[in-house]
């Protein structure tokens, strides 16, 4: 092989481009690239999607049981999202995610509630070459109580993930593994003086636990059990609207979030060796929406959201629920 060959290949490699072209049985590493005990080249953007999966999933569970806490009787929502992520030095991706939630609340002075919840998104890098696929399965717990005019909601929940990794083995290779997830939210809302604007602080927390896994390529390495964790604090002002036909919500938030990412364990034939994350977590956001309620019709409810975060990426959310 050429050396002019070899050096495009591996240009083609660290710049995200598409590279079918130059598929070969292993890639060599990079100078100043992450690298495998045995000298293969690792795309951390490829095992950090389901990071970046993860917590669109959780974050946005717990945005959905929180619209529905202050439902008494049966209640049930779905949300569908479109986001973007683009870690330092990384080829950026697009998610699409899906939510369902079904809860009861008991009502009363204790504003019991429980629920049950169902995610399952994807992810795709940008040169099209890698995709990412998570489901999970939780249950939990919440409350909804009120003092004068302002309202405390809360929740925790856990469940069950299971994740895959589709890549070709000339690259990162393919992988599944299961996983558990684990989370809380608390939520502080009213109106403010006045009464035309309304607040509300949310601080969610979140963690997925992932069980070690064999990809198919990459000399059919080990990654190691692993666990992420998120907090994210949001801060929304509202702008209160009636209407005949229902009661209308204008909406501006901004939202920092935080991350823990463990590092990689990766282990083959020829050893083992530990690298950090891609930061997949650590970003301001800012989002407008709008939210609406029709009492009259049958319970029917949503809200709708732009987001743009501190990367440059744009985000969209429809949530659409009934309390029955």
């Amino acid at each position: 092989m050429s050396s002019k060959f070899l050096a495009t290949t591996l240009t083609a490699l660290t710049l995200g481009a598409p590279i079918s072209a130059f598929a070969q049985a292993s890639t060599p590493c990079v100078t100043g690239s992450t690298c495998s005990p045995s000298g293969l080249q690792i795309d951390t953007a490829v095992l950090g999607q389901v990071d970046t999966l993860t917590n669109i999933m959780l974050r946005g569970e717990s945005r959905v049981v929180q619209d529905n806490l202050p439902h008494d009787g049966l209640w049930f929502s779905t949300n569908n999202s479109r986001n973007q992520a683009s870690p330092s030095g990384l080829q950026r991706s697009t998610q699409w995610m899906k939510h369902a939630a079904l809860g009861y609340g008991f009502g009363g002075a204790s504003g019991i509630s429980v629920f049950v919840t169902y995610g399952q998104g994807e992810g795709r890098t940008a040169d099209g070459q890698h995709a990412a696929k998570i489901r999970g399965y939780g249950f939990g717990l919440g409350f909804d109580r009120q003092f004068n005019q302002t309202q405390l909601s809360g929740a925790v929940f856990g469940g069950t993930m299971h994740s895959t990794i589709s890549s070709p083995n000339s690259l990162s290779g393919s992988a599944d593994y299961d996983g558990t997830q684990t989370g809380a939210t608390l939520r502080l809302s009213g109106p403010m003086r006045g009464g035309r604007f309304d607040y509300a602080v949310q601080v969610d927390y979140s963690q997925h636990e992932i069980e070690d896994y064999q990809l198919s390529g990459l000399g059919r390495g080990h990654v190691g059990k692993r666990t992420t964790k998120t907090t994210a604090l949001a801060l929304e002002l509202g702008m209160p609207l009636s209407t005949k036909a229902a009661d209308l919500r204008p909406f501006a938030g901004i939202t920092r979030v935080f991350g823990d990412q463990a590092d990689f364990s990766f282990n083959d034939a020829s050893g083992t060796t530990r690298f950090a994350a891609p930061d997949m977590f650590n970003e301001t956001e800012v989002t407008l929406g709008l939210e609406f309620d029709t009492p009259g019709f049958a319970g029917l409810n949503g809200r709708l959201s732009l987001s743009r975060n501190t990367g440059g990426n744009n985000g969209f959310s429809a949530r659409l629920g009934m309390a029955f």
